[in-house]
């Protein structure tokens, strides 16, 4: 910003570019922030297009390079003045210029090529690869899921199939145009078809997701983008049994609590993939020891649980007795297909100061 400190550039994966400074208590500030339509990769500061301005370069997800500077982008002349082009700046125009028509040239002899070849009765298709950049990610704020789904190319349709009853919510940057179709839930477990038909160029779909805690499976999106011959991607992702609870670091003891206590023969790894399938963000691999704690608040009701378990022991407090009711439903299954026989027992913490 030309005050002598260094400032921080940022680049989102929402495609939001911020620069922050710092004030007299060395806080940071935001200075300046733009937004693009793809996610952020790369960026860079320095000096690029003209010396002593100083500029942000970036580039995105699906390759673009893109620039901000400090230069005047326009100038103005007063009454009976008129500004002139330095040679410099016309010889730069003029040779973007002609390497944009060489761009251009070379573009329309690939496709003509590739029309000759795709008529020839030698050719041979092949299916075209892409790569999808992919986000499955619980909103603390509106207890919702957000799904979103990036591109190197145009997305031409996006499927979104679940087989577990879901909500749909509205996103305000999403200019796709959505259709549901009838599903018969009961035969084939099929709860939601909904398509989402993109507008030209986009290669960003951001939708929201709210699930209903106690129904667990999987919700698959099939990604098909503006591509020949035609050809479809499947993402998957699992909705968890306790999918509107996330970690978290604190927890209120004086709550009263409904207490779920399991005692059987298994070992600590298998308590803890049971708790992997309920429960989000818990780490695929067993912690390091012979026991382990974990917190977790619910983004919808506020309410907490503590999972507290080691080899045959497991013990588990929260404040929502639907939590608890959940907990056991599920532990339960997962137990009766490996053959173990559980020992569960209730209780509950009391106010101390009640009779």
């Amino acid at each position: 910003m030309g005050d002598g400190v260094k400032d921080i550039l940022i680049g989102r994966d929402d495609g939001t570019v911020e620069v922050y400074g710092f004030d007299s208590a060395n806080d940071p500030v935001l200075r300046f922030d733009h937004s693009l339509t793809e996610s952020i990769t790369s960026i860079q500061g320095g000096c690029v297009g003209k010396e002593g301005f100083d500029e942000i370069v970036l580039s995105t997800y699906s390759g673009w390079v893109s620039g901000l500077t400090t230069e005047p982008t326009h100038r103005e002349a007063g009454p009976g003045e008129e500004l002139k082009m330095s040679q410099e700046m016309q010889t730069k125009i003029a040779s973007l210029r002609s390497e944009l028509e060489q761009l251009q040239f070379k573009v329309v002899q690939e496709r003509e090529r590739y029309q000759h070849s795709s008529q020839s009765t030698t050719a041979v298709s092949a299916v075209p690869v892409f790569s999808i950049n992919d986000k499955f990610t619980l909103n603390k704020d509106d207890a919702s899921y957000s799904l979103i789904l990036e591109v190197q190319m145009a997305i031409d349709n996006v499927l979104i199939q679940s087989d577990v009853p879901v909500d749909l919510l509205d996103v305000d940057k999403n200019s796709a145009v959505v259709s549901f179709s009838g599903c018969d839930s009961e035969p084939n477990g099929n709860f939601l078809l909904a398509t989402y038909r993109c507008q030209a160029n986009t290669t960003r779909l951001e939708l929201k997701i709210r699930s209903i805690e106690g129904q667990y499976g999987m919700l698959q999106a099939y990604v098909t983008p503006r591509i020949q011959p035609k050809t479809c991607q499947v993402r998957q992702y699992q909705i968890k049994p306790l999918s509107l609870h996330q970690r978290s670091h604190v927890f209120d003891q004086n709550r009263p609590m409904n207490i779920l206590s399991l005692t059987g023969q298994f070992s600590f790894a298998e308590i803890h993939s049971w708790m992997v399938f309920c429960l989000p963000e818990v780490p695929e691999k067993p912690p390091v020891g012979e026991d382990v704690v974990f917190y977790f608040q619910n983004t919808f009701l506020n309410t907490q649980l503590e999972c507290s378990y080691r080899k045959g022991e497991g013990v588990f407090k929260s404040d929502n007795i639907s939590t608890i009711s959940i907990l056991k439903d599920v532990l339960s299954k997962e137990a009766t297909k490996r053959k173990i026989n559980l020992n569960i027992s209730y209780g509950n913490s009391f106010f101390p100061n009640c009779v």
